[in-house]
């Protein structure tokens, strides 16, 4: 008898199971609350790996061609190859895309390249890159400087940064530092430029401040038994 019960649950199992294969969604067309969509060629992701035999410090994608960086260098990708770029030496640490120029900097200095031309701006070690009102600031541990005419220019006045420390002000109007201040130690530096506009609203509780009349919120006055004098 057992072994007869075990069969009979067997076989509803198989025909359950059966049912449900000939829908693949568990669910008859008039209970889907969606309905399916062809998976066309464009809409299927392909991935593919590209093994290195070193790590990859930082990587960018310029003018068609991904370029990585190892701790050997620079390198852009043939096909499923990486192929050395001899002009990114050893010690550059990062990549950027700015100003329709590859820019890789590290501790052996700054590279910008356009097209296939790579150009060494500075032997100093920079850190990173960014892009203010059009025109390409970059920066090392301890300074900042503007990008123009195919030039560096430091940030920092000739008299060092004002600030709130003990100064002294000469005749003229200039300012020394006994101790000027400095920048850094910088990691990464960003921009940010614009006007905070007033928002587009005609509530009056977001354009102006409720005129409230003032409130004495402070404590009551003494109200107790006579202080002893």
């Amino acid at each position: 008898m057992l072994y007869r019960a075990w069969l009979a649950v067997l076989g509803v199992i198989l025909c359950a199971g059966s049912a449900w294969s000939e829908d693949p969604f568990l669910r008859d067309p008039d209970q889907r609350l969606w309905k399916p969509v062809a998976d066309d060629v464009y809409l299927q992701e392909l991935g593919s790996q590209i093994q290195t035999d070193r790590p990859i410090l930082s990587v960018a994608h310029y003018d068609g061609t991904l370029y990585a960086l190892t701790d050997q260098g620079g390198y852009r990708l043939d096909g499923q190859h990486l192929e050395r770029v001899p002009e990114l030496s050893a010690g550059l640490q990062r990549l950027r895309v700015l100003d329709d120029a590859l820019w890789a900097m590290g501790s052996v200095g700054l590279y910008r390249m356009v097209g296939d031309r790579v150009q060494q701006i500075s032997d100093l070690a920079f850190v990173d890159v960014c892009l203010l009102n059009g025109v390409v600031h970059a920066a090392t541990t301890m300074d900042v400087y503007r990008y123009e005419q195919g030039r560096l220019d430091n940030l920092e006045p000739e008299t060092g940064y004002r600030s709130t420390n003990i100064t002294f002000h000469r005749e003229d109007g200039t300012q020394v530092l006994p101790q000027p201040e400095r920048m850094g130690p910088l990691i990464r530096i960003a921009a940010y430029s614009g006007f905070i506009e007033a928002p587009t609203s005609d509530d009056p509780d977001v354009l102006g401040i409720e005129d409230a009349p003032l409130q004495n919120l402070g404590a009551a006055p003494y109200s107790g038994p006579p202080r002893p004098k």
